[in-house]
């Protein structure tokens, strides 16, 4: 299938919106921030995941929101359909992806220094 996914600023929100012009279809979400992000990636991923994985969270989770994006919402179908509308998006698309990425990556490392400071000052005092 041939998707065109891009970036859209939809009433003063970044948007990501694919279409699917074979079923005369489309989707849309809302860009994520870090602090939504963040609850869904340590459930699913805790500290391993790249842009692609959380494009993938938001994209799988609306052709099943739709049901009728792709003819066969199965979650292998799914996947491959996030897939090929990950390899069509713009770049711009990815690069919001990327900086989210290591928005919360950042954060990651923020809160793993602070446990080990934690641990540090436990030992040293006792």
């Amino acid at each position: 299938m041939t998707y065109k996914c891009m970036l859209a600023d939809i009433l003063e929100e970044k948007c990501i919106v694919v279409l699917n012009p074979e079923r005369n279809t489309y989707i849309k979400w809302k860009l994520p921030s870090p602090q939504t992000s963040k609850p869904l990636i340590l459930k699913k991923f805790k500290t391993n995941f790249n842009s692609y994985m959380i494009f993938q969270l938001d994209c799988t989770s609306e052709i099943i929101k739709s049901k009728i994006f792709i003819e066969n919402t199965s979650e292998t179908e799914t996947r491959k359909a996030a897939a090929a509308i990950w390899n069509s998006a713009e770049e711009s698309v990815k690069t919001e992806y990327h900086n989210l990425n290591l928005n919360i990556k950042s954060w990651f490392v923020k809160k793993q220094n602070v446990v080990i400071l934690s641990v540090v000052s436990v030992v040293d005092c006792c």
